[in-house]
């Protein structure tokens, strides 16, 4: 009997050991396939929009969306129910991209830029301090030509995602740096939703689609809200 009871066990630890072993390689392969090999110009997506941006005719717009694929997915002009909004999100663009992009959204004389941008490179495993420098370049050189830039706090993604606590710590990391940047600036100012959709530093499920990563309806919801927020501010200090 006690004999059958050991072998069970030293069975049990046996599996939970081969289990721990393959996630930990599941972990390490998925980490290396995201790494930043992928260059901004070997996206079809970012040559298919960037070549789209050139033939719309939008002229002006008072407000310019840059971002990823968490922009690009909406229409912006029917949520914030607006007619003077250009959206110039890209899908998978990493902050490289955004930096070659710049004229795409400055030839717009836009009031406002509100930018998200880093989730793809963090994806990549690009190093924080690499992505946080490029972000910088996007930063200065739209602040050459755009009054008001609000930069987006990189967004936590829920436990869905693969390795999704380490990519936390490393949002976590950017977003330090982007609060010491915009510290005392007037024309940079962050827009941090997360506190809205996250808690103990993770997406809540009912905020996320499920790959983890993306935004649902309901979270698209609060960043308009937020939106509404400085445009209201804007127009008070008009008058």
């Amino acid at each position: 009997m006690l004999l059958g009871i050991t072998n069970l066990v030293t069975l049990s630890l046996l599996l939970n050991i081969h289990l721990n072993i393959s996630r930990a390689r599941t972990e390490k392969k998925a980490t290396l396939a995201m790494q930043d090999t992928l260059k901004f110009s070997d996206n079809q997506t970012y040559t298919e929009q960037t070549e789209l941006f050139d033939i719309y005719r939008t002229k002006t717009a008072y407000i310019v969306m840059m971002g990823s694929s968490l922009t690009q997915r909406v229409n912006w002009a029917e949520l914030l129910e607006r007619n003077d909004i250009a959206n110039r999100g890209i899908g998978s663009d990493i902050a490289k991209g955004y930096l070659h992009r710049i004229s795409s959204v400055t030839k717009l004389q836009p009031k406002l830029v509100i930018l998200e941008i880093g989730a793809n490179d963090l994806l990549r495993n690009t190093k924080v301090e690499e992505v946080f420098t490029t972000i910088e370049q996007v930063i200065d050189s739209l602040g050459k030509t755009v009054p008001r830039v609000v930069l987006m706090s990189c967004f936590y993604v829920s436990n869905k995602m693969l390795n999704y606590q380490r990519y936390n710590r490393r949002v976590d990391s950017l977003n330090g740096m982007f609060h010491q940047l915009a510290s005392g600036s007037s024309q940079l100012s962050i827009m941090d939703i997360n506190k809205e959709l996250s808690k103990n530093g993770e997406r809540a499920l009912s905020f996320a689609l499920a790959d983890g990563i993306h935004l649902n309806a309901q979270a698209y919801q609060l960043w308009k809200r937020e939106i509404e927020k400085i445009l209201m501010h804007e127009n008070q200090d008009e008058k």
